[in-house]
């Protein structure tokens, strides 16, 4: 085993025994503006919204306004067009909502795993163990990710990992989270191209 093995299933080990001591209900009730919990909405709001932009209705709705606003021969609504405000006000409704849903949905999640019976108290402690593995699952992948754009296949980080028998290095280069961002990245420029689609000959 390598010496990140060993770092690996320590921190494992750890965020076991954390989710045990403090259960789920504490971490989404204190942590709801928390670094990790940012991130998630900001991937969830981005998935959302690539989905909302794709559907037909909100399309046209979308076409029918920037092409109206282009067809006043307005320069400040020709620049909001220009730097996709439509795009901005549903990245800032979308946002908004996440948000708005994530705290009603934590508290009523946290509400009924505080009830107090051993069925609440177990139910708290195994996914506290989830969450705070899932967590620590997503730090460590972000961090790799890191030292990876720094160091690359060639220096040390790879050599550290080569070998692991937690297969590090193959989550080195071939990063899951990186997959996720280059999907969502394809699904919103897929959207975005089609909407722009119908004001493109205007806006030109």
């Amino acid at each position: 085993m390598k010496v990140i093995d060993y770092i690996v299933i320590g921190l494992v080990v750890l965020s076991i025994v954390l989710g045990m001591v403090f259960g789920l209900s504490k971490r989404i009730r204190k942590s709801p503006f928390g670094l990790v919990s940012i991130i998630l909405t900001i991937i969830t709001s981005f998935a959302i919204l690539s989905f909302v932009i794709s559907i037909s209705q909100v399309n046209e709705l979308l076409k029918t306004i920037t092409s109206s606003m282009l067809l006043k021969d307005n320069w400040f609504l020709t620049f909001l067009v220009k730097i996709r405000f439509e795009i901005i006000l549903l990245i800032i409704l979308v946002s908004i909502l996440v948000l708005v849903l994530k705290y009603f949905v934590c508290k009523k999640i946290a509400d009924i795993l505080e009830y107090d019976n051993k069925i609440s108290l177990v139910l708290n402690k195994i996914l506290g163990v989830v969450y705070m593995v899932a967590v620590f699952g997503f730090l460590f992948l972000i961090t790799i990710e890191i030292i990876y754009l720094s160091s690359g296949t060639d220096g040390w980080a790879y050599n550290a990992f080569k070998g692991s028998l937690l297969k590090i290095d193959y989550l080195y280069e071939n990063n899951p989270i990186v997959s996720l961002f280059k999907y969502l990245k394809s699904s919103y420029d897929n959207a975005v191209t089609v909407l722009e689609a119908g004001y493109y000959g205007i806006l030109q």
